[in-house]
């Protein structure tokens, strides 16, 4: 569990590098994010607490593997969506996307050993 905390903090400090690097440049980084961005943002860390205070076993696996999905594909296409309007909001929403699908992945290997 130590590594993968190592390898979210270093996807958050990617993300926020990358955001600072695009507002340097741009400057229409501060528009308000879209409620899509916002939600799905909110839900893919709902999702990370879960999964790391092991309450998301406790649900069926069907829910959790249909939440977990939902999570991974709404952030990764309201973060495309909205990466013109803000692009803080939206690497990150993209950067904990891929996060959670790796997550997926690492679990689906294990579980098939």
């Amino acid at each position: 569990m130590g590594l993968i905390m190592i390898f979210v903090m270093i996807l958050v400090f990617m993300a926020c590098t990358v955001g600072i690097t695009l507002h340097i440049k741009n400057k229409n980084i501060f528009n308000k994010p879209s409620w899509g961005v916002r939600i799905s943002l909110v839900f893919q860390l709902l999702l990370f607490t879960l999964f790391f205070t092991e309450v998301l076993a406790s649900f069926p696996q069907v829910i959790a593997d249909v939440l977990w999905w939902g999570a991974v594909l709404g952030g990764l296409i309201f973060g495309i969506r909205d990466f013109k309007n803000n692009s803080i909001t939206s690497v990150l929403s993209i950067l904990l996307s891929v996060s959670l699908a790796g997550l997926m992945f690492l679990m689906l290997l294990i579980t098939s050993m």
